[in-house]
């Protein structure tokens, strides 16, 4: 899948947090999923493990899913919903994100053992979301 180049710079931390019941080593692994096996800049744990990325190759596994799961719509909506000046955060099924696939949540609980949380930084952020999942995407889809 082709994917554009971002004009703009970006700044990608992916955390989760790790329960008492959970392998540190599997959930580092579904954070490498999300990123799509992106070397982070820095991994910080304590109970919680942190993933930070200074480019955008980081969401292009992101970028992918979304649209061969066709959710680009709930994407953005979530995308929107979750800025708070010049970032946005999303959380992703912790399992799902495991095992490869990305699935997308609008609530924590939606994860048993809590979300990935995706936050995304940029100086235009709704530039970022454009290219992410941008409304022209969405032309010609039927509702």
């Amino acid at each position: 899948m082709f994917i554009p180049k971002l004009d703009v710079t970006v700044s990608v931390q992916i955390s989760a947090k790790v329960y008492a019941s959970e392998s540190s080593s599997k959930v580092s692994k579904a954070i490498e999923n999300v990123s799509g096996g992106v070397k982070p800049i820095k991994v910080e744990e304590d109970g919680f493990i942190v993933f930070s990325y200074d480019s955008e190759a980081a969401l292009h596994n992101l970028f992918r899913k979304i649209r061969e799961r066709r959710v680009i719509a709930v994407a953005r909506r979530l995308l929107l919903k979750g800025v708070v000046g010049n970032t946005t955060t999303i959380m992703i099924n912790k399992q799902v994100a495991f095992s490869g696939g990305v699935v997308l949540c609008e609530e924590e609980d939606e994860s048993p053992l809590g979300p990935i949380y995706m936050k995304i930084e940029s100086s235009n952020i709704s530039k970022v979301i454009d290219w992410l999942a941008g409304s022209d995407d969405l032309k010609g889809r039927k509702e």
